[in-house]
């Protein structure tokens, strides 16, 4: 009886003991936590001199008198470079501060100079440069880290000066570290027009020199680790303690166009533990005409084992030299990041990312404002004979560089006849024999090599590079640069467009601006390329649920009048950003799209084509006919006879109409050697003329007959001669809500499909049956490194063969790829086995994902419940779904927050020419997950974060 009192009350006194020790331990974890906040506040550490100093729970930072910057951390339990995570003691240590123990280095700024390359552009060697080594403390307005665009108070140190131009400046990021900047900006003396003053270049070179503490060491990881790419530098003690770690640095201007073409050097010094850190930002960048003062470059360290680098699935899209993503010579294209564990219980807040060269959303919304002088949203303003000229006065100052962009719609009248796009005081623009050419305030003219493209719109930009006597011509985003001479002129003045020398067309949207626009700009501001967002999560990591959009949409689907009628009884169709579907096939192929087959050129239930030359037709209520003609030259002769209708085509260029009532002449001209459109519409119970989608002024007061015989070429009168022009595809139509122009626009509305992934098996043998779910492929164009390039796992592949005249296709999702040897492994093979197997001849192919931009297709529809496709075999298309995914600055899919410990996401590159596109060069990810809060930055390659949210000396 004793013993069992005494065992229990060992049990109780246990109880009471192991309370204690809680009560104890969270005690000292209240203490320790509210003894020193996370904060951002940098205070003054001495009276007189300039010494100011920040403490942080896991780290301070002391700014010695300018001389110096001295950061100091505790260690961290986990070394990432060499997979060390410490144990559930070192983990308690360190979340409850007891490990006191801190290492740190100093950062010293020993020169500023200038490379090799600025070097010889000088023509002659630079020494070091005399520093002005000062420095203050000051209430910013901005975070120089982080996305949040409101004003605030911040405190700030700055050295301000210390070279011509040259500031730095350091913040404290809450929790984390410091954060600096090197800041480039503007002066007269880097221009030809620095007058009175030295010119000057801005420096690129910067050394530092790095002094460690006793104890800690400099290491280069060997290999690439989940979160790190190889080669990466670290600070680690002599037990294996991660510190540290550099960045690959960058620069950005004030546009936000970035460069990882930051060389870098770390190398040692003969004293013990002390390093010379070498930063050149590339010349060629720096200097380059495109750069908006000022740029800031970012050499940084910091302290995080939770950064993130995967490379992810590159699908028709590539990393370039500058380490951003942009698309491969094919018009949409996606990079589908890998696994990203979040964590358990992870709450995903948002994504958001930095791309250039992306569209705006909004032809009246430029890409950036800055500098801008005149802004003129106009719609579709006449322009031409007749038309009222419109003077826009600009008070500027002189400038090296000014820019005009426009959007434009060119009717063709006759290439002879010189015409005026706008009228300045530093030139005009003009079109002159079919081509573009600069005419300066002397009336000389300088030619480009741009043909003018007519009866479409064409987004036109004019940079005036006055420093080195040149335009910079943009059409559509292709740039040409043609030498000129400008007169004495050196301001814009005013800009003048319509007028009887203009052009015969119409203008939209009218900006200025006293600067040079960047390439980035332009193609943005033509808004033909675009990235797109969507993202999925996982509970387990491999089963996924859906990709995330703002909205989506599977339309009906009918197979009918030799294409695919999309339609919804939902809202319209083109309140969605892309269609998106699987196509299959092993070359290129043309998909059109449309509102109806009338428009891709096709018959339908009231609309016939007339295959014949002559013949006779029969309609309850003709309301429109058309045909398309390419003529070699300007000829008088006969292109149709309908009822009692002639049209043909005259000597100066015009479509000629009559009956026995009336004769009317076209406003355009037909153009030579490409294929012309003419339509008749009855409207109001008169005929219109349309010659290329554009509607003549004149009308026959009359109708087509619904009975009679019709003559293609020929039969007009004995005046006429028969034509000799390549006449096809004239139909008849009761249809009176023809849409002439989207008729006669159907090439704009031409995608073009291309193939990525082509290949043959490598030995066909041993490929004998269905029951064969492993086979050995060599794609086309591979590497002798590597035999499949192009496919990934989860895609589905085509193999198809015609043998004795019957085609075989087998289908099958791949499971498994082994890029070097060429192994595929197949889930299930669907279809059918050739009795003897497929031959060497075998086509293999992929189902491939592809997105169209709907408003770049379809032009001024709002209210659209219906869309033809029409392609070469509509059963090489499947999957069709209408999505808007998340644009850029868009946040609207984030307002369920996802709870999964795996994301995935996946961007949509799109352009409509193919020389265009749009460059994804950074992604954050920002969640809240279980346990301490903290940022987490996934990479592409080099680059992290966007512009403002940049890298940081880190400690926690």
């Amino acid at each position: 009886m004793k013993k069992k009192y005494t065992f229990k009350k060992v049990l109780i006194c246990s109880g009471y003991l192991l309370i204690g020790i809680f009560l104890i331990f969270s005690i000292f974890f209240l203490i320790q936590k509210t003894s020193s906040r996370e904060n951002g506040n940098i205070v003054k550490a001495q009276e007189g001199g300039t010494y100011f100093r920040n403490v942080n729970p896991k780290f301070s930072v002391d700014f010695i008198d300018g001389e110096y910057i001295r950061f100091e951390s505790v260690k961290s339990y986990k070394n990432p470079f060499e997979e060390t995570k410490g144990n559930i003691w070192e983990k308690i240590k360190y979340y409850l501060g007891l490990e006191r123990k801190k290492l740190g280095l100093e950062l010293r700024l020993e020169t500023i100079s200038y490379d090799e390359t600025i070097s010889s552009i000088a023509g002659k060697e630079f020494e070091d440069l005399e520093l002005r080594k000062s420095i203050e403390l000051v209430q910013s307005g901005k975070n120089i880290y982080g996305d949040d665009s409101q004003a605030v108070s911040k405190d700030t140190i700055v050295s301000r000066g210390i070279y011509k131009g040259i500031d730095i400046e350091y913040q404290i990021v809450e929790g984390k570290g410091l954060k600096e900047e090197i800041i480039l900006n503007e002066l007269p003396e880097y221009t030809s027009e620095c007058n009175e003053k030295e010119c000057i270049l801005p420096a690129n070179r910067y050394v530092f020199r790095i002094t460690l503490d006793e104890g800690l060491e400099l290491k280069r990881s060997i290999t690439s680790l989940p979160g790190f790419p190889s080669g990466t530098q670290y600070l680690t003690d002599g037990q294996g303690n991660y510190f540290a770690h550099f960045l690959p640095e960058f620069a950005v201007d004030a546009l936000g166009n970035k460069t990882s073409n930051v060389f870098v050097d770390i190398r040692a010094t003969e004293k013990e533990n002390e390093y010379i850190y070498e930063l050149i930002l590339d010349a060629n960048w720096l200097l380059s005409e495109e750069r908006v003062f000022p740029i800031r470059i970012d050499p940084s360290i910091v302290h995080d084992s939770s950064l993130s680098f995967d490379m992810g699935v590159y699908d028709r899209t590539i990393q370039d030299q500058t380490y951003s993503i942009r698309l491969k010579e094919f018009l949409s294209g996606e990079y589908i990041s890998g696994v990203l564990p979040l964590g358990g219980s992870a709450i995903l807040e948002n994504i958001y990312w930095n791309a250039f060269g992306s569209a705006t959303g909004d032809k009246h919304v430029p890409f950036s404002k800055l500098g801008i002088l005149v802004e003129e949203k106009l719609e579709k303003l006449p322009v031409g004979v007749d038309s009222q000229s419109k003077t826009y006065n600009i008070n500027s100052a002189s400038s090296s560089y000014f820019t005009i962009e426009l959007w434009k719609y060119q009717r063709y009248r006759d290439e002879n006849i010189q015409e005026n796009i706008f009228r300045s005081n530093l030139g005009n623009l003009i079109v002159k024999n079919g081509k573009y050419s600069f005419q300066n305030s002397n009336g000389e003219t300088f030619d480009s090599n741009m043909i003018v493209e007519y009866n479409k719109w064409n987004h036109v930009a004019v940079i005036f590079d006055l420093n080195n006597s040149q335009i910079h011509l943009y059409i559509d985003g292709k740039e040409e640069k043609i030498p000129v001479v400008f007169g004495t002129q050196n301001t814009l003045g005013s800009i003048i467009l319509g007028g009887n020398s203009s052009i015969f067309g119409y203008i939209e949207m009218l900006r200025a601006y006293n600067r040079l626009l960047t390439s980035y700009e332009v193609v943005s501001n033509s808004q033909y390329a675009n990235v797109y967002l969507t993202y999925r999560s996982s509970n387990e990591g491999n089963k996924w649920g859906e990709w995330i959009y703002n909205s989506k949409l599977t339309p009906q689907i009918e197979e009918k009048d030799g294409g695919i009628y999309l339609t919804t009884d939902s809202g319209s169709l083109v309140g969605y950003d892309l269609i998106s579907f699987l196509y299959k096939g092993d070359k290129e192929e043309e998909i059109y799209i449309s509102k109806n087959p009338i428009d891709a050129g096709l018959q339908s239930l009231n609309t016939t084509i007339l295959e014949n030359s002559q013949g006779h037709y029969s309609l309850e209520n003709l309301k429109y006919t058309d045909l398309w003609f390419k003529p070699e030259t300007n000829s008088y002769s006969c292109l149709l006879r309908i009822g009692d209708i002639s049209m043909y085509s005259t000597l100066e260029g015009k479509i000629s109409v009559e009956n026995q009532n009336r004769k009317i002449l076209s406003d355009d001209s037909y153009i030579q050697n490409i294929d012309n459109h003419v339509a008749l519409k009855v409207e109001d119970g008169s005929i219109s003329v349309y010659l290329n989608g554009n509607k003549s002024t004149a009308q026959i007061p009359s109708s087509l007959n619904n009975v009679g015989d019709y003559n293609i070429g020929m039969g007009c009168s004995d005046e006429q001669a028969a034509n000799n022009s390549t006449i096809e595809n004239f139909r008849i139509s009761e249809d009176e809500n023809v849409d002439v122009y989207s008729v006669f626009s159907v090439s704009n509305r031409r995608y073009t499909f291309k193939p990525s992934f082509i290949a043959k098996l490598q030995n066909p043998s041993t490929f004998s049956s269905l029951e064969n779910k492993s086979i050995y492929i060599r794609e086309e164009g591979s590497m002798s490194s590597n035999y499949i390039q192009n496919l990934y796992v989860g895609e589905t592949i085509v193999l198809e063969e015609e043998i004795e005249g019957k085609k075989y296709i087998l289908e099958g999702e791949v499971t498994q790829i082994n890029k070097v040897t060429g192994l595929l492994e197949i889930k299930d093979w669907i279809g059918e086995f050739p009795l003897g197997g497929f031959s060497e001849n075998v086509k293999i192919y992929k189902w491939q994902r592809e997105h169209i931009p709907i408003q770049l297709y379809i032009d001024n529809e709002t209210n659209l419940e219906t869309l033809f496709l029409l392609s070469q075999d509509s059963s090489r298309i499947k999957d069709i779904h209408f999505i808007s995914p998340i644009k850029e600055n868009e946040y609207s899919a984030f307002s369920g927050s996802v709870e999964n410990p795996y994301l995935q996401y996946k961007f949509i590159f799109t352009t409509k020419l193919p020389y265009l596109t749009p460059y994804l060069s950074s992604v954050n990810i920002n969640y809240i997950s279980a346990g301490p809060s903290m940022d987490q930055i996934m990479r592409h390659g080099k680059w992290f974060n966007d512009g403002e949210k940049q890298p940081f000396w880190w400690a926690k």
